[in-house]
């Protein structure tokens, strides 16, 4: 029997062609200058378990600012091997923060080497999106144009997507439908041009 999701969480997708852990690399949204510092400086990140993605054994991180970061938001230009990972509580996280009403709860704690930038970053070339979490690989964040090419579902959405970008057709990927009861995503829709 499959867990029911909550509400709050977003829905978990999964790489339908399956890649070793080592070729892996998971994208995060980092959307505050204190988790930067701490995956820059201390070299760790966290992720709650409960929000945990499937490929959270992905042998590289990368982060999604948002636009927190103000210039630097909305892209993806930050990544670092994966070193080493432990189940922690937030407790054990922020010993200062004892009495934080989430301090109990479990954590994975990703052990970082120093941070890398990637050149040039990866944005959303048409439409400003949101990540929580994305799982690509290695190869693919390597050849990426922009944050559409980091998708890796299924071969034949690669295949179309290929097909849009050499036939400049406007597309995106996994573009979530807003003001829906339950996640609704559109795996490939065509945004006409205006007047076009």
């Amino acid at each position: 029997m499959t867990p029911e999701r909550r509400q709050d969480t977003p829905p978990r997708r999964r790489m339908n062609y399956q890649v070793p852990a080592s070729r892996q690399l998971l994208v995060a949204v980092m959307n505050n200058g204190r988790d930067f510092a701490l995956a820059r400086d201390a070299h760790w990140y966290r992720i709650p378990v409960k929000h945990a993605p499937r490929a959270i054994n992905a042998a590289r991180l990368a982060f999604y600012q948002t636009g927190a970061f103000k210039q630097q938001g909305g892209a993806v230009r930050y990544f670092a091997d994966v070193r080493d990972r432990h189940l922690v509580t937030r407790r054990e996280l922020f010993p200062d923060q004892a009495n934080h009403p989430r301090a109990a709860e479990e954590y994975h704690r990703l052990a970082l080497g120093p941070l890398q930038e990637r050149e040039p970053a990866l944005t959303f070339r048409r439409r400003g999106r949101r990540i929580v979490f994305l799982s690509t690989t290695w190869n693919k964040f390597q050849h990426a144009r922009d944050i559409n090419d980091l998708f890796h579902d299924s071969p034949l959405e690669d295949a179309l997507w290929d097909v849009f970008r050499r036939e400049h057709i406007e597309a995106e990927r996994q573009f979530e439908l807003p003001f829906q009861e339950k996640p609704t995503f559109l795996i490939l829709p065509c945004f006409a041009r205006p007047g076009g």
